[in-house]
C-alpha cells in the first residue's frame, strides 16, 4: 500500500444524522452518484451549522440516493459516509476548489466506495437497498448447443448504458 497523505474533510455520521469534521485516516465510505440537474439540499454556509447538530440531517431533506446510502452504511455495520454534495460547501468557491482537487485521495482512502450506476439523478434509489428497487435480467447464451442463462450481465455493458459512465 502507498502511503498517503492525510486531508482534513467533512463525513456524515449516519448513526447521529449529522455533519462531522474528520480526516482521510478515519473509516469511511464514499458515495459516488449521479447528481441530475437537482442541486436539492446541498452543504451550504447557510445550513452548516444547523447539520452538526444530531438529527440536523433528516430523511424529508435527504433525496433517495443518500438516504438509501445510510441504510447501507449503517448495514455494514459503518458510521461515516462521504458524500460529495453534503461534504463539500457548494458556496464557498476556496472551499469547493481545495476539497475537489483531493477527491481522487477521498475516494482512494474510502474503505468502500458506494456506486450508484444506474441512477440518473440524485433522487433515484440505490438498485437493490429498498424492496422493489432492483431488475433481475436474465442472460442467455446457447454455446455448442447447451444453453446458459446467467443473471450477472457484462459489466462493460451495464456501466456503458448508464449515466454514471458519464461523470467527470
Amino acid at each position: 500500500m502507498y502511503p498517503q497523505n492525510t486531508y482534513n474533510i467533512r463525513l456524515i455520521d449516519v448513526l447521529d444524522r449529522k455533519l462531522v469534521d474528520g480526516t482521510t485516516n478515519e473509516r469511511y465510505i464514499a458515495l459516488s452518484f449521479v447528481w441530475g440537474v437537482s442541486n436539492r439540499f446541498c452543504l451550504s454556509r447557510k445550513n452548516q451549522e444547523d447539520l452538526r447538530y444530531a438529527n440536523g440531517l433528516k430523511d424529508d431533506d435527504l433525496p433517495n440516493t443518500i438516504r438509501d446510502a445510510f441504510e447501507v452504511v449503517a448495514g455494514l455495520g459503518e458510521r461515516f459516509l462521504w458524500v460529495d454534495r453534503l461534504c463539500i460547501l457548494i458556496d464557498d468557491e476556496l472551499d469547493k476548489m481545495d476539497q475537489m482537487s483531493k477527491m481522487d485521495q477521498i475516494y482512494s482512502a474510502a474503505i468502500l466506495t458506494l456506486v450508484s450506476v444506474s441512477g440518473c439523478c440524485v433522487n433515484d434509489n440505490i438498485a437493490g437497498v429498498k424492496p422493489n428497487t432492483h431488475q433481475l435480467v436474465q442472460h442467455s447464451e446457447i454455446i455448442r448447443g447447451v444453453e446458459y442463462i446467467t443473471t450477472q450481465p457484462d459489466p462493460v455493458s451495464v456501466l456503458e448504458a448508464f449515466s454514471w459512465s458519464t461523470r467527470g
